[in-house]
């Protein structure tokens, strides 16, 4: 064997080797990162993708140089490779779109899985989000996939985010009614009631009046796990109770007057059938 062939032979080797090395150096680094963001209690998502970016560049630094062992210009294979990503990043750019999303949602903490959110006119728990989609589960169990760039630019209304939530439940008395009796009954009920928390303590007010009626919000507050039960009970005890204590309860009316113009003085008093 010459000693060209030999030398060819030598840089293959060396050109394995080092491949081997970048391997076994990708897979220290990211078990060490791994478990350090796992103790730290980063999203498993973050996770997912800060091991795949080392994982790339890792190999990327190891394919380099073993190239330019074998005698192939690092530069040139650099150059091919930018121009060759650029290619790839046009056609998939609303797929890079998605993904800088999902990592933006990651980042910012909007929401967690179980959250109760709407996006974009969707309401659901929040089942995961990956680096393309975010899914949501509704109310009727359907499964909604919002694709993270339009998650991202959206409006987000978590209403999970804190452990709180308020209830306002909508009351109609008659305005001849004693209204501070109506608003004693309505505190009352709340009070009684196993999901109404003190703390915001439940409070009672006229909104509106007119029409004969006087409009009374009753707002109260219960625990976020607890809010469609709270909201079910409260309104399904708000009416009876004013009932109860002898308060007539009646929807808002408007009155229509019809009057006569000129011009249509006389046109409708003959009956129908009579020319």
């Amino acid at each position: 064997m010459s000693d060209q062939h030999m030398q060819l032979l030598m840089s293959w080797v060396w050109a394995i080797v080092i491949m081997a090395v970048g391997v076994i150096v990708m897979q220290i680094v990211v078990t060490i990162i791994r478990h350090a963001m796992n103790k730290a209690g980063a999203d498993q998502l973050l996770i997912s993708f800060t091991v795949v970016c080392i994982r790339v560049v890792i190999i990327a630094l190891a394919l380099i140089a073993a190239l330019e062992k074998v005698g192939v210009n690092p530069s040139s294979f650099v150059t091919v490779l930018g121009v060759s990503g650029a290619a790839v990043a046009l056609a998939v750019k609303d797929s890079l779109a998605n993904i800088a999303g999902g990592i933006m949602i990651i980042l910012t903490h909007q929401f967690k899985a179980d959250d109760y959110v709407e996006i974009d006119g969707y309401g659901g728990y929040v089942q995961k989000t990956d680096l393309i989609m975010t899914t949501l589960r509704t109310y009727d169990n359907e499964i909604v996939s919002i694709p993270n760039s339009i998650v991202n630019s959206s409006i987000v209304k978590n209403h999970d985010a804190n452990e709180k939530r308020r209830i306002t439940v909508h009351a109609s008395v008659d305005i001849k009614e004693d209204i501070e009796k109506a608003k004693a009954v309505l505190l009352e009920t709340a009070k009684r009631s196993p999901y109404i928390i003190d703390s915001p303590a439940p409070a009672a007010e006229v909104v509106k009046s007119g029409g004969g009626v006087c409009e009374i919000d009753l707002m109260v507050w219960c625990r976020r796990e607890e809010y469609w039960d709270a909201y079910y009970a409260m309104n399904e005890a708000a009416v009876p109770a004013l009932m109860k204590a002898g308060i007539k309860t009646r929807s808002k009316t408007t009155d229509i007057t019809i009057s006569q113009t000129p011009e249509s003085a006389g046109k409708y008093d003959e009956p129908y059938g009579e020319a």
